[in-house]
């Protein structure tokens, strides 16, 4: 190895990056695009709630109450943050029967004796849900940099719920240098 390349992965280690060998060290001169786990990294790590879209019949009240309440018996973060502000929002939770997890999607349940769906907009089309409707707002709110997340029943999908995880104070500076 080079002594230029050994002195560049010493200097590297002492600032808290790690080459496995020197031709590493070398291929990073023709980096184009670097691309970042951004959660927690870039972000603060906590997701928060930043919109809710009843889609007709219920409110932004329910459409909170009825997310929480399936959110209530799943462990993902993206559901954490929904009983996060649905708890902020002094929010009961209805009992849930029936849970399960659906991986990779979202959730289903009984809530009030009624079946309902949480997850992205694949398991409504997997389900054959109409999602046509609501096109152009989830568009306008991924542009935004928010995921969404779809809560509906095996007819119709009855609101939305985006949710953004919040920029580090450092980060423009950290992907600047």
């Amino acid at each position: 190895i080079p002594v230029a390349a050994v002195a560049a992965i010493g200097n590297a280690a002492r600032n808290g990056i790690l080459f496995k060998g020197g031709i590493h060290l070398e291929g990073a001169a023709t980096i184009k695009a670097i691309a970042f786990d951004k959660t927690g990294t870039l972000t603060i790590g906590r997701p928060q709630v930043t919109d809710i879209a009843p889609i007709g019949g219920p409110d932004r009240h329910e459409i909170l109450r009825l997310a929480a309440s399936l959110e209530s018996r799943s462990e993902h973060p993206l559901g954490e943050a929904i009983v996060r502000k649905a708890r902020e929002e002094e929010i009961l939770f209805d009992s849930v029967q029936e849970f399960e997890a659906l991986v990779g999607l979202g959730a289903r349940g009984k809530v009030n004796g009624e079946e309902l769906f949480i997850g992205g907009m694949r398991l409504f089309l997997e389900r054959k849900i109409p999602v046509e409707k609501i096109h152009p707002l989830i568009s306008s709110l991924e542009e935004q940099g928010k995921t969404t997340i779809l809560l509906g029943n095996e007819k119709d999908v009855l609101g939305i719920i985006s949710i953004a995880d919040q920029l580090r104070f450092e980060a423009k500076e950290a992907v600047k240098k």
